[in-house]
């Protein structure tokens, strides 16, 4: 997980230039391979007080089809959050963002839902999806899933690939007084791009 607290949220809100390449090549293995290539520290384990954390989930799909990423926000304490701006760098070579549909975070708190697409310039193949949800008067947005962000693959995109979906969070709390949050929280995502079903499994045995 990434944590961005006090003046480095500022620093952190610019995309950096030298982020990973959006495509890997990838041997497909059960998901205890998958999250220790995609896992992060816990919160506790850094010591650092979050108050919102954005986590993008993983997804899977052919080329050419449809793939549903859920942005949630994990909300600590009292902390009641309002306007939000979420913004997802991804390979446009290997995604396009559909759309961005309100979950039940974003009905909860009445918000309206909006989404654009912008260029980086700095990299032709990366594209950055802005969504900005703004609650309904007296109204805030609590622990769930705020958007659902539909990700099309791209028709010529290779078998065995991956998307890395990379978030930033800007957010204020709700109120008459709203103050920005800078103690942020955030867990990559990613679109594996395959012809089978990527199986999430626990490690509970059956009696």
């Amino acid at each position: 997980m990434k944590i961005l607290t006090g003046e480095r949220v500022a620093e952190n809100w610019q995309l950096s230039t030298t982020r990973r390449a959006g495509a890997m090549t990838l041997v497909w293995l059960a998901v205890p391979v998958a999250a220790g290539l995609f896992g992060t520290e816990s919160v506790q384990a850094q010591n650092e007080p979050v108050e919102v954390t954005l986590d993008l989930g993983m997804g899977q799909g052919r080329p050419g089809a449809s793939v549903v990423i859920q942005a949630t926000l994990r909300v600590a304490g009292d902390t009641e959050v309002g306007a939000i701006e979420i913004r997802v760098e991804f390979p446009n070579n290997l995604v396009t963002l559909q759309e961005a549909r309100k979950e039940i975070g974003a009905y909860a708190s009445d918000a309206e839902v909006t989404s654009t697409v912008e260029g980086v310039e700095t990299d032709l193949e990366k594209s950055v999806a802005v969504i900005s949800v703004t609650p309904g008067p007296g109204m805030w947005i609590p622990t769930g899933t705020v958007v659902d962000l539909v990700f099309k693959v791209d028709e010529e995109a290779p078998l065995h690939a991956a998307a890395t979906l990379e978030p930033q969070l800007r957010a204020e709390t709700a109120g008459d007084s709203p103050r920005p949050i800078s103690a942020i929280g955030l867990d990559d995502g990613v679109i594996f791009v395959g012809e089978t079903t990527l199986v999430f499994s626990c490690f509970f045995y059956m009696h």
